[in-house]
């Protein structure tokens, strides 16, 4: 029986600017086409810590997030594989727009912050940085 790998994921995290971050999800290995979602690097950074606290441990069985605000953006799981996503302006009212975002770019965006601040400070890029 062939080696089974890992399946690259269908997700990239593309910087646009020093702050603000484009997501890419794709269904096809091939990464074409894709949807993408623009946020600021703060929500991103915002996501990715409820992500790590709460959200990766949600699944089936658990109550849906409704409403949760985390710094500047608004979170909600009703499902395990979607997080809806809402943010903030400066002036503290809600956009109108929202990033409905599958549960693997979320993993990705978490890992690539990690890999990110990993760099940053000389540490192993691969220590706790999953997926």
């Amino acid at each position: 029986m062939a080696p089974m790998h890992k399946q690259q994921p269908n997700a990239r995290i593309v910087p646009l600017d020093d702050g603000t971050l484009e997501l890419r999800y794709s269904d096809s290995p091939d990464g074409m086409p894709y949807r993408c979602w623009t946020m600021s690097v703060q929500e991103a950074e915002n996501l990715v810590e409820w992500w790590k606290r709460d959200g990766m441990h949600l699944g089936d069985g658990n109550s849906p997030v409704r409403n949760l605000r985390t710094g500047n953006i608004l979170i909600s799981m009703f499902a395990p594989t979607l997080i809806q996503v809402r943010m903030f302006t400066d002036s503290g009212d809600i956009k109108q727009v929202r990033c409905s975002l599958p549960r693997e770019v979320v993993e990705h965006l978490a890992a690539w912050m990690c890999r990110q601040t990993a760099g940053k400070q000389e540490k192993s890029m691969d220590e706790g940085c999953d997926p």
